[in-house]
């Protein structure tokens, strides 16, 4: 358990059931189950929940929001531009003469 990523081991028995995490829906949380993706619910209105079959299975949770990529980029883009800033100040910046 940690928090960009959930691993389950869950034995159902004989019959198919519903994996209910107690930890909020939230968009970009995707899941697999047995290696295969999962489509995740809205259970009890705020948690998250993924059916499961009968018998042993392994579901992991992955934080992966789409805009995720774009976060460190944003930030190389605004440091450029301080950068840029910066410099424009320092070529007209005269001194007394």
């Amino acid at each position: 358990y940690s928090p960009e990523r959930v691993e389950v081991h869950v034995e159902a028995g004989d019959a198919a059931g519903l994996l209910v995490l107690s930890d909020v829906y939230y968009p970009g949380w995707i899941a697999s189950l047995n290696g295969s993706v999962a489509p995740i619910y809205r259970t009890n209105i705020m948690f998250r929940g993924v059916a499961i079959p009968a018998g042993e299975s392994s579901v992991i949770f992955e934080f992966k929001p789409w805009w995720w990529p774009g976060i460190p980029l944003l930030g190389l883009a605004a440091w450029g531009g301080l950068l840029l800033l910066g410099l424009g100040c320092l070529g007209k910046y005269r001194p007394f003469v």
